[in-house]
């Protein structure tokens, strides 16, 4: 899934990052992950977002269970929602394979 979001980060940097950070600012609890993100999203360059975004590492994986990246305004249509999941479930059932 992160690496399906990257690819959509990369197709339009900017609103993406811009809905991102309208979605944190718009999560009543802050929690400690979406500090972090919203410090990446200010003050931090596209590239290291990315990385952090699918690394293998134990902050990748915290740092994806907050993910601003999945929240509502990214599922713009019905259509885009049902694509990312079936990504989302082809990339688990080869994961799984191996």
């Amino acid at each position: 899934m992160a690496r399906h979001q990257r690819q959509w980060i990369l197709s339009d940097p900017h609103t993406a990052v811009h809905d991102a950070i309208a979605f944190l600012d718009r999560c009543a609890i802050r929690c400690r992950g979406y500090r972090f993100w919203l410090f990446l999203l200010r003050r931090r360059p596209l590239a290291q977002l990315l990385q952090i975004l699918v690394e293998d590492t134990d902050r990748g994986r915290e740092l994806r269970k907050s993910n601003p990246f999945f929240g509502p305004p990214h599922f713009q249509s019905e259509n885009v929602r049902r694509r990312t999941y079936k990504l989302a479930k082809a990339n688990a059932r080869r994961k799984s394979a191996f």
